[in-house]
């Protein structure tokens, strides 16, 4: 799955190139507010997470297209969320640390030297680790398809805005997960993180 989704990725990148009018690549990081939308015990758990901050960094190619882009990624990606234990009350957090390959096509504004983006794309991202800890846990993710473990693959949607000067660019940008990454039974996860980014394009053509 990994390499199927990998080598469609550059493949599609590689057509787009053939006709864009500039190519660039770039690195970006930022910082992350994860939250999960779901339900435990047919009971929604929405209300009751709390935004968890963590990070993103990797790198992105953007591919000029007479004003509208497509910006593939590779990124490693850190979601979650935070909870409170319902025996401790205590904070429990549960990190998710994923590979994900963003696509997102855009239209991109000219303001001067300043320029604005508006985007939209698709996601694949697949588990690198995790761990959850606090309340008097402290246990690493387990990453399969039995009970109880942590679906390895999940997919949803970004929705983002940025601004660019130069070779200089920053992205305010919300992830929304549709798949359930959880195998436990009446229960449900879904991914959902809020990222701030900026980057620097190395080079293009």
């Amino acid at each position: 799955m990994k390499k199927i989704t990998l080598t469609f990725v550059l493949a599609f990148a590689c057509i787009f190139a053939a006709n864009a009018q500039k190519f660039r690549v770039g690195l970006k990081a930022g910082v992350n507010f994860a939250d999960a939308n779901g339900i435990i015990a047919d009971q929604s758990i929405s209300s009751d997470t709390k935004m968890k901050a963590s990070y993103h960094v990797g790198a992105v190619a953007d591919i000029s297209l007479v004003g509208f882009y497509i910006q593939p990624g590779i990124i490693v990606n850190s979601k979650g969320f935070k909870i409170k234990d319902g025996i401790t009350n205590e904070e429990v957090k549960t990190n998710l640390t994923y590979l994900e390959i963003p696509v997102n096509v855009g239209y991109r504004l000219g303001l001067g030297p300043l320029k604005a983006n508006f985007g939209v794309g698709p996601y694949v991202a697949f588990g690198l680790g995790g761990k959850t800890v606090g309340g008097g846990i402290d246990e690493a993710i387990k990453w399969g398809t039995g009970e109880g473990e942590t679906k390895p693959t999940d997919w949803g949607i970004n929705i983002g805005a940025g601004i660019e000067v130069s070779k200089f660019f920053g992205t305010v940008q919300y992830g929304l997960g549709l798949s359930n990454i959880s195998n436990t039974v009446n229960s449900k996860f879904k991914n959902a993180v809020l990222s701030f980014s900026v980057g620097y394009y190395l080079f293009g053509l």
